[in-house]
């Protein structure tokens, strides 16, 4: 988890002030005292993995996301289709949709 604890860390602070939420309020929600958020974002402890997803579902981000492995607002589909969008011709591109990409012969278009 080297390189992304910088990212959790920071994510941390970020999702939870945009939520609203007081470390303190976090802390209860994840059951552990508010030390141990004050140390997650300042990068003193480490998040396991069951922690970090769970912190991840409280604030109302992917684990992706805390992590800053993808950019925040991003769904699941739209890092697929950018490497796909990257690797195929852009005029083939532009004639199908992503449905059609995940599920061949279902789109109705």
């Amino acid at each position: 988890m080297g390189k992304y604890k910088k990212s959790i860390q920071k994510n941390i602070t970020v999702f939870r002030e945009k939520k609203g939420m007081t470390k303190a309020d976090l802390a209860r929600a994840c059951g552990v005292s508010k030390p141990t958020v004050t140390n997650w974002e300042n990068g003193r402890n480490s998040l396991d993995a069951d922690m970090l997803f769970k912190v991840a579902g409280i604030l109302d981000v992917s684990a992706d996301v805390l992590a800053g492995r993808i950019p925040a607002g991003f769904t699941y589909e739209e890092p697929v289709l950018l490497a796909l969008s990257r690797s195929v011709d852009a005029a083939f591109w532009l004639r199908v949709c992503w449905r059609c990409v995940f599920w061949p012969r279902t789109c109705l278009l």
